[in-house]
């Protein structure tokens, strides 16, 4: 249950940062919206390019450009909430890594099994590993995007508009 709790969290980073937005750059958009941060993302761009003059390239970073465009690392995570959110079992895959009966320990050792995150495709990473690169994943993203969501807040909130 943590694991589902885990990506239910990391995901909704996003859409509260969206949120966020939303409320900072007074665009009274509805929080009930779906796909919140595409549309806030395209808001910010229009008035880069309107207030700013920037062409379409370089309004495209916006401070939710990553959430949007999402990399394949956050796609899984994703993909793991909508497991865990739809009532689907999240696999996670469970390996014992020795050949004796199970209720008899290795000489010297103990039992113990180990959970690999399934991402399907054949793609599974072992559960930890997988936990601590996701945080510190989201972690950086978060930090990027707050970082740019300032600057952009500042460049139209400027008098003259982006200077």
């Amino acid at each position: 249950m943590w694991f589902d709790l885990l990506v239910f969290e990391l995901v909704s980073i996003g859409d509260a940062l969206a949120q966020a937005a939303n409320v900072i750059f007074e665009f009274n958009e509805s929080p009930k919206k779906l796909q919140l941060t595409q549309i806030i993302h395209e808001r910010i761009r229009s008035e880069l390019g309107a207030k700013c003059n920037f062409a379409p390239s370089e309004s495209e970073a916006t401070g939710l450009d990553e959430w949007v465009e999402e990399a394949s690392w956050l796609q899984d995570v994703r993909e793991l909430r909508n497991q865990a959110t739809h009532r689907h079992l999240v696999k996670l895959l469970e390996s014992k890594p020795w050949n004796e009966k199970p209720t008899t320990p290795p000489v010297g050792g103990y039992l113990r099994s180990e959970c690999d995150v399934d991402l399907g495709d054949g793609r599974e990473e072992p559960i930890g590993e997988w936990v601590a690169l996701t945080v510190d994943k989201v972690q950086e993203l978060l930090k990027r995007s707050a970082k740019r969501l300032a600057e952009v807040l500042t460049l139209l909130r400027s008098t003259p508009p982006c200077r």
